[in-house]
């Protein structure tokens, strides 16, 4: 069978219409990205757990990181580091810090003669570490590769009455305190001293002890940290 001309034309017209309509065909969809990788967070390190001893006296917060401590003839609470070495080295005394009284029971008498405490005892170090150095240490109020510093954490200026007339320990003095020797560039602890001194004697005040274990003290660095 012949197809007419015009036939053939409106077949062509008709193809080209139905193709025209025929959606494109679409690409394979893509893959789905990997999800981004998450960093860890980092771990956040654990304040260090610090101690109260001595019935809240001691606050180990105060030198800085927990110490383990031991009991030495003379010094309550003491610490040093391993090869400890104070020989050439320059020591820098500081001025105290001012006195906290953690004992709440005190009153204006025992705030009185912390504070005096506080601007004494330094000279006092001073004067008994001094001679006992000799010259193997350097001693300044102003520089030093390595620092003394301390602190009153309680004061009680006793009655000198109570001790004349009562005795068996009433009206007793006391003083507490607490002392380290730090690297003065990177404040490492070397050194850590809580201790407690009693003035029970009628005819010896809390000075009077303080001097007497100042002595002591010196006395064991230079047996054990002057090498």
């Amino acid at each position: 069978m012949t197809t007419s001309p015009r036939f053939a034309l409106i077949l062509i017209q008709a193809l080209a219409s139905a193709a025209a309509q025929e959606p494109a065909p679409q690409p394979p969809p893509a893959p789905p990205a990997p999800p981004a990788a998450v960093a860890p967070e980092p771990a956040v390190p654990k304040p260090p757990a610090f101690r109260v001893l001595d019935d809240g006296l001691l606050q180990e917060s105060w030198f800085g990181v927990p110490v383990d401590f031991r009991s030495e003839k003379e010094i309550d609470f003491l610490w040093v580091k391993p090869g400890f070495n104070l020989t050439g080295r320059q020591l820098r005394l500081r001025s105290w810090e001012p006195a906290v009284m953690l004992q709440k029971q005190r009153d204006e008498k025992d705030l009185k003669k912390a504070a005096e405490l506080t601007y004494l005892f330094p000279l006092v170090l001073r004067n008994t570490l001094g001679p006992t150095f000799g010259t193997r240490v350097k001693l300044s109020s102003t520089e030093g590769d390595l620092t003394l510093i301390g602190r009153f954490v309680d004061v009680n200026a006793g009655s000198q009455n109570a001790k004349l007339f009562i005795w068996m320990g009433a009206g007793s003095g006391t003083a507490t305190w607490d002392l380290k020797i730090v690297d003065t560039r990177t404040n490492e602890l070397l050194l850590a001293v809580h201790h407690r001194c009693v003035s029970g004697s009628a005819f010896t005040e809390v000075q009077d002890k303080l001097e007497k274990w100042s002595r002591m003290f010196a006395r064991y660095l230079s047996d054990t940290a002057l090498h």
